[in-house]
Protein backbone atom coordinates (compact mmCIF):
# COMPACT_ATOMS: atom_id res chain seq x y z
CA UNK A 1 0.00 0.00 0.00
CA UNK A 2 2.04 2.99 -1.07
CA UNK A 3 -1.10 5.76 -1.20
CA UNK A 4 -2.39 7.55 1.71
CA UNK A 5 -6.36 8.77 2.67
CA UNK A 6 -7.47 11.01 5.67
CA UNK A 7 -11.34 10.78 5.95
CA UNK A 8 -12.51 13.46 7.58
CA UNK A 9 -15.67 12.84 8.86
CA UNK A 10 -17.43 13.67 12.88
CA UNK A 11 -19.41 10.78 12.40
CA UNK A 12 -17.42 7.60 13.03
CA UNK A 13 -20.41 5.69 10.99
CA UNK A 14 -19.13 7.13 7.51
CA UNK A 15 -15.41 6.83 8.40
CA UNK A 16 -15.65 2.99 8.91
CA UNK A 17 -17.72 3.07 5.90
CA UNK A 18 -15.19 4.92 3.79
CA UNK A 19 -12.29 2.79 5.83
CA UNK A 20 -14.07 -0.44 4.12
CA UNK A 21 -14.51 0.61 0.77
CA UNK A 22 -10.59 1.81 0.60
CA UNK A 23 -8.75 -0.11 3.49
CA UNK A 24 -7.55 -2.59 0.41
CA UNK A 25 -6.26 -0.07 -1.35
CA UNK A 26 -5.22 2.78 0.71
CA UNK A 27 -3.20 3.46 4.21
CA UNK A 28 -5.63 4.89 5.91
CA UNK A 29 -5.65 8.05 8.62
CA UNK A 30 -8.67 9.80 10.10
CA UNK A 31 -10.16 13.36 11.93
CA UNK A 32 -12.97 14.26 13.42
CA UNK A 33 -13.20 17.61 12.45
CA UNK A 34 -10.90 20.35 10.46
CA UNK A 35 -8.40 20.72 13.45
CA UNK A 36 -7.59 17.16 13.52
CA UNK A 37 -7.25 16.91 9.21
CA UNK A 38 -4.83 20.36 9.68
CA UNK A 39 -3.09 18.09 12.45
CA UNK A 40 -2.49 15.20 10.62
CA UNK A 41 -1.83 16.74 7.19
CA UNK A 42 0.71 18.42 8.69
CA UNK A 43 2.26 16.09 10.73
CA UNK A 44 2.68 13.93 7.84
CA UNK A 45 3.63 16.48 5.05
CA UNK A 46 3.48 15.47 1.52
CA UNK A 47 2.28 11.78 2.58
CA UNK A 48 -1.17 12.01 2.14
CA UNK A 49 -2.38 11.41 -1.19
CA UNK A 50 -6.21 12.06 -1.22
CA UNK A 51 -8.51 14.26 1.75
CA UNK A 52 -12.20 13.00 1.59
CA UNK A 53 -13.69 15.83 3.66
CA UNK A 54 -17.13 16.51 5.33
CA UNK A 55 -18.58 19.51 5.16
CA UNK A 56 -20.76 20.27 8.71
CA UNK A 57 -18.24 19.33 11.12
CA UNK A 58 -18.10 20.82 14.85
CA UNK A 59 -15.21 23.23 15.43
CA UNK A 60 -13.73 24.00 12.19
CA UNK A 61 -15.90 23.00 8.90
CA UNK A 62 -14.85 21.64 5.84
CA UNK A 63 -15.18 24.85 4.23
CA UNK A 64 -13.10 26.75 6.87
CA UNK A 65 -10.31 23.78 6.08
CA UNK A 66 -10.70 24.70 2.43
CA UNK A 67 -9.87 28.19 3.30
CA UNK A 68 -7.16 27.51 4.83
CA UNK A 69 -5.91 25.20 2.95
CA UNK A 70 -4.95 27.66 0.21
CA UNK A 71 -2.18 28.89 2.37
CA UNK A 72 -0.62 25.77 2.94
CA UNK A 73 1.92 24.36 1.48
CA UNK A 74 1.42 20.84 2.95
CA UNK A 75 -1.99 21.10 1.80
CA UNK A 76 -3.03 22.99 -1.40
CA UNK A 77 -1.90 20.38 -4.00
CA UNK A 78 -3.59 17.76 -2.14
CA UNK A 79 -7.08 16.82 -4.05
CA UNK A 80 -9.41 16.36 -2.00
CA UNK A 81 -13.33 15.29 -2.29
CA UNK A 82 -15.72 16.45 -0.37
CA UNK A 83 -18.41 14.24 1.13
CA UNK A 84 -21.56 15.51 2.10
CA UNK A 85 -25.16 15.18 3.53
CA UNK A 86 -26.26 18.39 1.92
CA UNK A 87 -27.47 17.86 -1.72
CA UNK A 88 -27.32 21.84 -2.04
CA UNK A 89 -26.33 22.95 -5.59
CA UNK A 90 -24.52 26.19 -3.41
CA UNK A 91 -22.55 24.19 -1.44
CA UNK A 92 -21.85 22.13 -4.23
CA UNK A 93 -20.67 25.07 -6.39
CA UNK A 94 -18.74 26.69 -3.24
CA UNK A 95 -16.57 23.36 -2.82
CA UNK A 96 -15.43 23.31 -6.18
CA UNK A 97 -14.81 27.26 -6.42
CA UNK A 98 -12.59 26.53 -3.17
CA UNK A 99 -11.04 23.36 -5.40
CA UNK A 100 -12.64 20.26 -4.31
CA UNK A 101 -11.82 18.12 -7.19
CA UNK A 102 -15.42 16.27 -6.45
CA UNK A 103 -18.47 16.08 -4.13
CA UNK A 104 -20.41 13.08 -3.04
CA UNK A 105 -23.64 13.00 -1.34
CA UNK A 106 -24.42 10.92 1.43
CA UNK A 107 -25.65 8.38 2.17
CA UNK A 108 -22.60 6.52 0.16
CA UNK A 109 -23.04 4.83 -2.81
CA UNK A 110 -20.04 2.75 -3.21
CA UNK A 111 -19.34 1.86 -6.32
CA UNK A 112 -19.40 6.01 -6.90
CA UNK A 113 -17.69 6.85 -4.07
CA UNK A 114 -15.09 4.33 -5.11
CA UNK A 115 -14.82 5.62 -8.91
CA UNK A 116 -14.71 8.76 -8.11
CA UNK A 117 -12.15 8.52 -5.76
CA UNK A 118 -10.20 6.51 -8.45
CA UNK A 119 -10.80 9.10 -10.90
CA UNK A 120 -10.10 11.68 -8.66
CA UNK A 121 -6.10 9.61 -8.17
CA UNK A 122 -5.77 9.47 -11.66
CA UNK A 123 -6.33 12.81 -12.50
CA UNK A 124 -3.96 13.90 -10.06
CA UNK A 125 -1.03 11.53 -11.49
CA UNK A 126 -1.42 12.72 -14.86
CA UNK A 127 -1.10 16.04 -13.93
CA UNK A 128 2.01 15.58 -11.22
CA UNK A 129 3.10 13.36 -14.71
CA UNK A 130 2.87 16.42 -17.06
CA UNK A 131 4.27 18.77 -14.70
CA UNK A 132 7.37 16.44 -14.53
CA UNK A 133 7.15 16.46 -17.87
CA UNK A 134 7.63 20.36 -18.21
Amino acid sequence: MDSTMLIVDDVEMNREILKLLFHETYGILEAENGQEALEVLEACRGNIDIVLLDLMMPGLSGFELMEQRKELDFFKNVPVVVISSSGSMVDQVKAFEMGASDFIEKPFMPEIVISRVNNVIASHKRLISVELEA
